[in-house]
């Protein structure tokens, strides 16, 4: 990637923050919806987990050139968080080329649509 969009450290970091991030969700999910699931690590691993599921409207962009779904999923008060998607097998040519430049494109071109969301 051009280094001039790379994420810098601050953005890193706050990224890395944000997994520690406890707020609440805008609209909780119903615990009685939480179920047992596959979850694919990587190619070769797969674990079970509990899943999370809501359907509701939110922010959505399918970018074509990184084969990359993006989410926005609202907390409480300001605070959303872009859930960035690859198709299978694309991770870690998102990890690599992931920069400042494509986390502004991806939310200036977010549309409202109604989904059914699942996540651990």
């Amino acid at each position: 990637t051009n280094s001039g969009e790379d994420l810098d450290a601050d953005t890193v970091m706050m990224l890395i923050n944000y997994m520690y991030f406890r707020g609440k969700w805008d609209k909780p999910f119903d615990a009685q919806l939480t179920h047992k699931a596959d979850f694919k690590v990587d190619k070769d691993t797969t674990v079970q987990v509990d899943m999370m599921k809501r359907t509701g409207r939110y922010e959505i962009y399918q970018d074509p050139v990184n084969q990359t779904t993006v989410m926005m999923v609202p907390y409480k008060g300001n605070t959303s968080m872009m859930i960035v998607l690859p198709e299978e097998e694309k991770m870690k040519e998102v990890e690599e080329s992931i920069s400042r430049h494509h986390l502004k494109s991806w939310h200036d071109k977010l549309n409202r649509a109604s989904e059914e969301f699942i996540m651990p």
